[in-house]
Order: C-alpha cells, then sequence, then structure tokens
C-alpha cells in the first residue's frame, strides 16, 4: 500500500512542471492564430540520436487587444508559483523557467500597449545544474 502512495505522489509531483508548460503552450498557440502575427519556429535536432536538443518559438503580434494582451500576462503571473525562475520588468515584461526532464523550458512576454505590439518567446535547451 505504501508503495503505491509513494509511486502516486512521485505522478503528480512530476507532472506540475508539465501543466505549468501546457499552460503557457496554450498561450502561445492562440497567439499563433491572431491577425498579422508572424511566427519563426527554429529546431536542432542531435544527428546521432535524432533527439531534439533546443527550439525556439517567436510570436510577434503588431496589433493585439489589451484584453487578449491581459490575458496572456496573467497567464504568465500565474505559473509564478510552478517555475524555477520567474522574472518581471515593470508591468511589461515577464519570463518564466521550468525544467521538465533534462530540459529547461523558457517562456519570456513583452508589451507594449501604446502600441499594443505583443512578443512571445518559448526556447529549450539542455538543463545544466549549476
Amino acid at each position: 500500500m505504501r508503495t503505491r502512495v509513494l509511486a502516486a505522489a512521485a505522478i503528480i509531483a512530476a507532472s506540475i512542471p508539465a501543466m505549468a508548460n501546457d499552460n503557457l503552450d496554450r498561450v502561445f498557440e492562440s497567439m499563433e492564430n491572431e491577425p498579422g502575427a508572424k511566427v519563426t519556429v527554429n529546431e536542432q535536432r542531435d544527428p546521432d540520436t535524432g533527439k531534439k536538443t533546443r527550439h525556439s518559438w517567436y510570436i510577434e503580434c503588431p496589433s493585439v487587444s489589451e484584453q487578449k494582451a491581459q490575458q496572456c500576462i496573467n497567464a504568465f503571473k500565474k505559473e509564478r508559483e510552478k517555475a524555477i525562475k520567474y522574472t518581471q520588468y515593470n508591468s511589461d515584461t515577464f519570463m518564466v523557467q521550468f525544467k521538465e526532464g533534462d530540459m529547461l523550458y523558457m517562456y519570456s512576454l513583452t508589451y507594449t500597449p501604446k502600441k499594443t505590439h505583443l512578443m512571445l518567446m518559448l526556447s529549450t535547451k539542455p538543463y545544466v545544474d549549476k
């Protein structure tokens, strides 16, 4: 019985960062479909294994509603407690990092309200313990 409880606890604990990433991934997916959105994707793979070693996803939305921008900002703020690193500059720039397995996921958001301009970036790379 104790083994089952410990196994269940380990599974739940391991899923927490993944849920955080899923929430922010949904933000990126919704913004990718905004009118005028410019999307750039870059992937690097290990030539021997084919495993993805680095990934970046950059979305620039030159004209986004205040409501949509605030939804994105709220999603970043919500993940603060689950992140291994959270950075906020003023009320318009956010960076959140998560470790999942052997990968580090870095999400960033920059919003310029006067220009209704929103930029999102997701970058992954192998996690290196310092």
